[in-house]
């Protein structure tokens, strides 16, 4: 995920999926690219279908947030 800004513009990233965590929480874009990875913890999770919603969000109101939905599908082992 990135996001490049014309001026300064203080972001954060609000989620609430307990296996994926987003490198960094929050930030500021400029002129410059910024990215945020994101890491899975598939670990603890049984063989199936997993969804939830990543939003990115300025810090103030003049920009709508963009929300988007993270889907993880976990194999059984021996799966390809």
């Amino acid at each position: 995920m990135s996001a490049i800004a014309a001026d300064d513009l203080a972001w954060t990233v609000n989620e609430k999926i307990p296996w994926l965590s987003p490198s960094v929480n929050r930030g500021v874009a400029s002129s410059t690219k910024q990215e945020v990875n994101l890491r899975v913890d598939a670990a603890a999770l049984n063989p199936g279908k997993y969804e939830g919603e990543l939003t990115v969000a300025p810090a103030s109101g003049e920009i709508s947030p963009t929300t988007v939905t993270i889907r993880l599908t976990v194999l059984g082992e021996g799966s390809v």
